[in-house]
């Protein structure tokens, strides 16, 4: 097995009460995502092809192929949506976050962005390995040097020598709250950071089996265990990890850990690669996950609040408990009476379940508006 092509993105949130409570300075650039005609003034100005403030845009704007986004909205094209709709969904409006990879490789690429939404801030790295073809024990390799050993520089205040990915997002989370947020305090929550790797073009590809290189690859980008060795995968057994996914089979699956995701789909990678459909389909599942994640971790954070005996401000409020109704949604994937009303994905189920939010879900259920 060969892989020429794959991609790793990886999504970290916090939480920034400030924004709906409406207690930023007045002089926060982005003091507009907490308030619903400010917001759907910018959203409008985003639909007439115009940035809104400091070139903000609407997420679905970059990329083709994004599904996600139209079935977010029940089925209807996201582009049609009112600014008020796109508020009470909580839509992140995006940006690029302009960055410097120390680490020379001309073989792999990794660029940042950010997402400011009514509730919260988000940073997504998206790091893409096109080179010579690599084996499935180098692919994990290199794939694991890029999350520990690399070096990223964020901003100028950054050491010459860069960080590693993990307190790149850190410094460029805190760069966004101060940017958009003057300094306002981002609150992270447990369940990150969620990685997806989508494997986009490879040759003479093979079955993974238990104990084989190619589960060994799959253990590595969702576990991410930099000491993992073969014969630990007796415990972790492949037939575990694979979410049900629409023509699943023996050699085509979805590999699932609790924070992370891995798309190996031979039938679309390997021979005449499709690589526009799995480009296509890694978006999907990289929206999903970071809509999920931004809006699990809002609502945790508010419930935890509450039973924490601390006063949460009726925006706040108002909007964790619509964030819950939404991953509620997100989690079946239908309404009560069987209609198709979200994008639907095992991946997202899956990672509600895994983080646990029923609980926090039902705490906010118990409470007025």
């Amino acid at each position: 097995m060969q892989i020429s092509i794959f991609r790793m993105t990886f999504i970290w949130v916090e939480t920034v009460p400030a924004i709906l409570a409406e207690t930023l300075p007045a002089t926060a650039a982005y003091a507009f995502l907490g308030r619903t005609g400010n917001y759907a003034e910018a959203f409008k100005t985003c639909q007439d092809g115009k940035a809104a403030a400091d070139g903000l845009n609407l997420p679905w704007s970059h990329g083709r192929g994004n599904f996600y986004w139209k079935y977010y909205f029940e089925g209807t094209h996201a582009g049609d949506q009112t600014g008020a709709q796109a508020f009470k969904k909580l839509v992140p409006f995006w940006a690029n976050m302009p960055a410097t990879t120390v680490t020379e490789n001309a073989e792999v690429k990794t660029t940042f962005d950010a997402y400011y939404a009514p509730q919260g801030v988000a940073i997504v790295a998206h790091v893409t390995y096109r080179g010579e073809p690599k084996s499935a024990l180098d692919a994990a390799k290199l794939a694991l040097a890029v999350r520990y050993d690399h070096r990223f520089r964020v901003d100028a205040g950054d050491p010459a020598g860069g960080v590693t990915l993990d307190k790149a997002a850190e410094r460029a989370l805190d760069l966004a709250c101060e940017h958009g947020f003057d300094n306002a305090t981002g609150v992270a929550g447990e369940n990150q950071p969620f990685s997806v790797t989508t494997f986009l073009k490879g040759e003479n590809a093979v079955t993974p089996v238990q104990g084989s290189d190619e589960h060994f690859l799959l253990e590595t980008v969702t576990g991410w265990n930099a000491r993992l060795k073969k014969e630990d995968l007796s415990k972790l057994p492949l037939a575990d990890a694979q979410l049900p996914i629409r023509n699943a089979d023996s050699d085509n699956i979805m590999y699932a850990r609790k924070k992370a995701r891995a798309i190996w789909l031979p039938r679309l990678f390997a021979d005449r690669p499709d690589t526009s459909t799995l480009a296509c389909y890694h978006r999907n599942i990289t929206h999903a996950s970071l809509q999920t994640l931004s809006l699990g971790e809002f609502v945790s954070w508010a419930a935890n609040e509450y039973a924490s005996g601390k006063p949460l401000a009726p925006a706040v409020l108002k909007m964790a408990k619509r964030a819950a109704s939404l991953l509620s949604l997100f989690s079946a994937g239908k309404s009560a009476v069987g209609r198709k009303v979200t994008y639907r994905s095992a991946s997202v189920a899956a990672q509600f379940k895994d983080a646990d939010w029923t609980q926090a879900i039902a705490v906010l259920a118990k409470l007025g508006d």
